[in-house]
This record gives C-alpha cells, structure tokens and sequence, in this order.
C-alpha cells in the first residue's frame, strides 16, 4: 500500500536525526515528509507509600520555561526500556523502586516523529538520592492523583506524556474500584 523510495538523512545529532522520506501514497502518488528519528525513552509513574505521583520540575529549553512532569528519559543504544526507566527513576528523583511494570506505550509526536515512550508505574520506593546530569536542575514535587488532575486542567501540567500516563492511571485504578 505505502512504499518507502527514497530515505535521506538531512541531520544526525547525539539523540535525533533528521530525515526526508519519499513514499508512494495507495493513489500512485510520491509523498515527502521530514521525519525525526529517536531511539525511544521510557517514563515513570512513580507512586510512593502514600498514593502520591512524583513528579519533576525543570527547565525544558523546547518549551521555554519550567514544566511538570513525571520523570522520563532517552533509552540508551541497547537498553532495555525497563533498565532505562530503573536509572532514570533514581538519577531524576533519588529513588530506587522495588517494582517496575509496563503501563503503556505511546508515540510522542506520531506526526512527524518515531519516538515511543515506553511508560512504567514504579512502586515500593526507597529513597538513595538524585544523581542529576551536570545541566539538571531537577525539584521532585507530589500530588495525588486528584490534585494531578487539576494541574492538568489548570494548566500547570501541559507535557503530552504526563496527560496521557496520568489520565490512564486513574482510569486504571477507578476501574479496580
């Protein structure tokens, strides 16, 4: 049906690279659109004793200011998601989680992106503290479900993967109900 003819790599970075792909379209047609490729990145639901979400702050430079969200990093080359979410989860809050589950998986920008994020919920967290990146400058805040609910409708929480990890696991848990 679709047909890949030509696949052109305009940019390579450390984490993207950029490329224009030409394909037939089921009409016959040649179609060209610019597509980012990334390796994929997992992200934590992270719960502690109390039912509450960690979530991150930090200055995002794509969005121009500090957002909210849950912690989420780049899957290394020849990481598994789940190892990546582990490191991640530590490095970003400063918490070890005893258990790591698969929630969902979900394309960050499917229009023009090939990035999956794969999605964990982390219970059972034991505090060793963060070890941030040189350029992190990361503050872990809590909210309940509810109060999260209420970020996103304010506004606070306006980050894609925070909304949908966030509105799954309240369906999830109000089904259990």
């Amino acid at each position: 049906m679709y047909e890949l003819v030509k696949h052109e790599e305009i940019y390579k970075g450390d984490r993207i690279s950029l490329f224009k792909d030409s394909y037939v379209t089921p009409d016959g047609h040649i179609a060209t659109k610019e597509i980012v490729y990334h390796g994929g990145a997992a992200a934590m639901l992270a719960i502690d004793d109390e039912g509450k979400i960690l979530f991150v702050r930090q200055y995002r430079q794509s969005a121009g200011r500090e957002t909210l969200e849950i912690p989420a990093g780049t899957i290394e080359k020849g990481e598994l998601p789940e190892v990546c979410a582990a490191r991640e989860i530590e490095e970003e809050t400063g918490y070890v989680a005893a258990r790591i589950t698969p929630l969902l998986k979900m394309f960050s920008a499917i229009g023009f992106c090939t990035e999956v994020i794969n999605v964990f919920l982390c219970e059972g967290l034991k505090s060793t503290g963060q070890n941030l990146d040189e350029d992190e400058f990361i503050n872990v805040e809590r909210y309940t479900p509810d109060e999260a609910v209420n970020l996103i409708m304010s506004g606070e929480i306006c980050d894609g993967k925070t909304i949908s990890s966030l509105f799954y696991y309240k369906t999830l848990i109000e089904r259990e109900e």
